[in-house]
């Protein structure tokens, strides 16, 4: 029996088990359906100590903020927590570490481990000149689901694939 824990266990955690990410529909209903929500966490994130980084365990509040430097009140962590709750975002990063916040990206989805898995999730970014091939992002105007990366559709892209919602805001896939 612990064999079999075990095996569902690693399963979902090195393959991602369960429900795919969702289309690119699905999130941008989502976006907009709770465009509020993102707006209002932006300047949560940045009075200071600025937010670098958002991990949310699960709907008991757990949550773990990395700030530079110091900590947050227990308002700010109680936005962040109604924050996930109505969104279900995951992880949010936030940038850069030093001076005001230029770009947020929410991770509406993840799978695998970090840095071999997959995300999909939403970008704000305050200076769309970052998210240029220049900067190794690769932009589709097929948006995501229907982006392949040169050598197949299961091949690990080097950039992040961005595809504009509006102005300021991105649909982004990082595998």
């Amino acid at each position: 029996m612990s064999r079999i824990l075990g095996l569902v266990w690693a399963c979902a955690f090195l393959v991602g088990c369960g429900a795919g990410p969702p289309t690119d529909r699905q999130l941008v209903e989502h976006f907009r359906t709770h465009r509020g929500d993102y707006e209002k966490v932006l300047p949560v994130l940045s009075q200071e100590p600025v937010i670098t980084r958002v991990e949310f365990a699960d709907d008991s509040g757990s949550v773990r903020v990395d700030t530079m430097p110091g900590g947050i009140d227990t308002e700010r962590r109680q936005s962040l927590v109604s924050f996930y709750r109505r969104t279900s975002v995951s992880v949010i990063n936030a940038g850069p570490s030093e001076g005001p916040i230029s770009s947020v990206a929410f991770f509406n989805y993840r799978s695998g481990i970090i840095g071999s898995g997959s995300v999909k999730g939403i970008r704000f970014e305050v200076d769309p000149k970052f998210i240029t091939k220049e900067s190794g992002a690769i932009l589709s105007r097929d948006c995501l689901d229907k982006y392949t990366p040169p050598g197949g559709p299961f091949k690990k892209t080097d950039g992040i694939v961005y595809c504009k919602i509006e102005e300021h805001w991105y649909l982004f896939l990082s595998r």
